[in-house]
């Protein structure tokens, strides 16, 4: 990664923060959908990075989501996994005479909807059955993790194609 890239990654971060803090932590539908908007900016990293820099950018920006939400460790875990499943869900979904892309956005819809559904629905069983630490409330879990799903899913779909797109290299 170049110097810009990492500055442009950081104040990502510093955005899906402040955004799940003060507006997505507050969006809740009905006790048994929850948005969890943050783990667009694990989705949206760059194909090069780095395994270990992924794993570790993971398990940080969990851990700041934890210190606001009081979790213990929840988010941190939910994003590590996701962070380490991340590379191997893309070479799933990419087919093999595709070549490597340079962006998820280049991925197009459905493939990055299934994408992002993997992901997010391996995230929100992870948070879900650790918060609840049992089974004996199952299908409640099951149906906060489903829609949780649903709810997260729509609107990082809708904040991805609102995002402006990137120049093409001939222009960099």
């Amino acid at each position: 990664m170049n110097n810009k890239v990492i500055v442009s990654q950081t104040v990502f971060f510093a955005l899906y923060v402040i955004l799940q803090v003060f507006v997505a932590k507050y969006l809740e539908l009905f006790d048994v959908a929850f948005c969890f908007l943050y783990i667009n900016f694990i989705f949206n990293l760059p194909h090069d990075t780095k395994h270990e820099f992924l794993l570790l950018l993971g398990f940080v920006m969990g851990f700041v989501i934890d210190s606001f939400y009081n979790t213990w460790g929840i988010q941190s875990a939910a994003c590590v996994f996701i962070a380490f499943a991340r590379p191997f869900i893309i070479k799933i979904l990419t087919p093999k005479n595709a070549g490597e892309e340079s962006e998820i956005r280049d991925m197009g819809f459905l493939r990055f909807g299934l994408y992002a559904l993997i992901l997010t629905f391996l995230h929100h069983s992870i948070i879900f059955f650790l918060e609840v630490a049992h089974f004996k409330y199952f299908f409640s879990t099951v149906v906060k993790i489903f829609f949780s799903t649903i709810f997260t899913l729509v609107i990082i779909i809708i904040i991805q194609y609102l995002s402006p797109k990137k120049a093409t290299k001939a222009h960099e």
